[in-house]
Parts: structure tokens; sequence; C-alpha cells
């Protein structure tokens, strides 16, 4: 499903402070269109559908290859190349500086209709905009500089720097937590926490290897959020 959600307008010329913005959860694979074919019309077997598609597959891209403009029942495929010179004598060559050719679907204007007419879409909360993410991650040395070396010992300090970070800390589900394939472990001791930026100390029980990150928020009334970064620190 089109699921639609609200975010800061970040434009520099912006008529409203916020816009829309979506995502789709949902997949129709290869095999599931030739299953959904065969049921469509149940004089063709999946392996003739299968073997259609794989020509016409083959079929599209070699002549788009070729140069031609391929008309499917949808849309219109060809080749375009774009870049700059520095003079009209220039050859053109594809992966040379900025030279390069791609490739452009037009989708036909009875096939757009049928796309966009009557959606079945989902508008989410707005407390996703407030979901956490993290941007960056540190150590805190002795003299209280940064340093981009992320292997620690138990009682060092990491700092994690993002938006969106606040935290309950009463809540058991929120938190800063350090997972490895057996375990996870919460961080209980912080020295600096907000929005912006949490600072928390690598717990003492903790065991020697590596872990990833997670840090768990709870942006709207019933529901939890979490941005995990894999492989992010060692305990050595």
């Amino acid at each position: 499903m089109l699921n639609i959600t609200t975010v800061k307008n970040h434009l520099n010329q912006k008529s409203n402070p916020y816009c829309f913005r979506s995502s789709v959860d949902q997949t129709l694979s290869t095999e599931q269109l030739i299953k959904e074919i065969v049921k469509y019309n149940s004089t063709l077997t999946e392996a003739d559908v299968r073997a259609c598609l794989s020509v016409l597959d083959n079929k599209v891209r070699e002549y788009v290859n070729k140069g031609y403009r391929v008309e499917l029942p949808f849309a219109y495929l060809n080749l375009s190349a774009k870049g700059t010179c520095s003079k009209p004598t220039d050859s053109f060559v594809n992966g040379v500086n900025n030279n390069k050719i791609g490739v452009n679907v037009a989708l036909k204007n009875d096939a757009v209709t049928d796309m966009t007419d009557d959606v079945e879409y989902k508008q989410l909360s707005a407390g996703y905009i407030m979901d956490p993410k993290i941007t960056g991650v540190f150590s805190i040395l002795q003299d209280g500089t940064k340093s981009n070396d992320l292997n620690f010992t138990a009682g060092d300090i990491i700092e994690i720097c993002g938006k969106n970070l606040a935290i309950d800390y009463d809540d058991e589900k929120q938190g800063v937590f350090f997972e490895s394939e057996t375990d996870t472990i919460r961080a209980n001791r912080y020295s600096r926490s907000g929005t912006n930026v949490i600072d928390t100390v690598i717990p003492s029980t903790i065991p020697q290897g590596t872990y990833h990150l997670t840090i768990r928020t709870k942006p709207g009334v019933e529901r939890y959020a979490e941005h995990k970064i894999i492989n992010a620190l060692s305990v050595v």
C-alpha cells in the first residue's frame, strides 16, 4: 500500500512548513505477476507466461540498447545522453567526466490515469516525522574531544548525534541498546541527553565483541520507533 507521511519542508523557498512524502510497503514480484496473469487467463500456463516475459525482457533490453524507442503496453523506453563539454568538437564518451547515457521511461497517459485514479493509500500519523535518526557516532576522549575511533572499553563514553533522540528513561522499551548476535544490553548511565545529542556510558557488564547500536523512542501515543547502525562499535 502507498503510505503517506508528513515531513518538515527544508526547501529555501517554501509555501508551507511541512510537505507530504510517501513510501510503499508491498512489492509484486515477477513470480507473483506470473501467477496473476495465469489467473487472469486460464489458457496460459505458468511456463507459457514465464517464457513470454523472459523473451520480452531480452528483446526490450536488446532494442533499447540499439537505440530504439521501444513501446510497451503502458510506456515507452529509450536511451538519452547527458553531459557537458568544453568545445563543440569534443567527443561524447559514456562514463567519462559527466558524460552519461541513461534510460528514459515515459508512461502513456491512459496508463497514468489508470494507475492514479481511486488509489488506495494510508496516511500515517504525523508522529512519524519524529522518528529517531542517528547521523553520527563518536567516542569521547579524556580531554573531552570527539574521536572516530569506535573501539571502546567498559566505562567509556559514546556520543550519538542525530535528530529526534529524546528518550523516556523510565520506559524500559526506550533507550540506547547495544546488540550482539546473542545479547541486547540497555545503557543505564547518561552524561548528556537531548533531542540531537546523547552521551552514554558503555555498561560495565558488557562482554567484548562487535555490537549494533540501536536507539528506540516513542514518538507517538502507541508506537515505538528505532534506528539501528549495524556493526557500529567494538568493545575490547
